[in-house]
């Protein structure tokens, strides 16, 4: 073997072997793009879903309050009917006198 052969064989393993690092380089900046972009997506969505979340635990908790003063004002109103019938009672106690 003479020095030209190594040298070509030693050129052509350099050449290839910064070819393959340059792919791989640009293969893996390309995939950190990729994923950022994923992320980035991924990040957006929680948001929304964060705010999502949000509003149903407002609603929620108003649809609470409405149901407490709904029972609130159910219980007023037996007290009312019953305060009726005692004075419907007592009125016609009265009138039959």
């Amino acid at each position: 073997m003479d020095i030209t052969t190594i040298f070509t064989t030693v050129l052509s393993c350099g050449i290839s072997l910064a070819i393959c690092l340059i792919n791989n380089n640009v293969q893996t900046n390309k995939q950190k793009a990729e994923n950022e972009k994923q992320i980035a997506l991924i990040q957006y969505q929680i948001e929304e879903l964060k705010r999502e979340i949000e509003k149903s635990n407002n609603v929620k908790e108003r649809v609470t309050k409405i149901e407490g003063m709904a029972l609130l004002w159910d219980e007023k109103l037996k007290m009312l009917n019953a305060r009726m019938k005692v004075v419907e009672n007592d009125k016609n106690h009265d009138d039959g006198k």
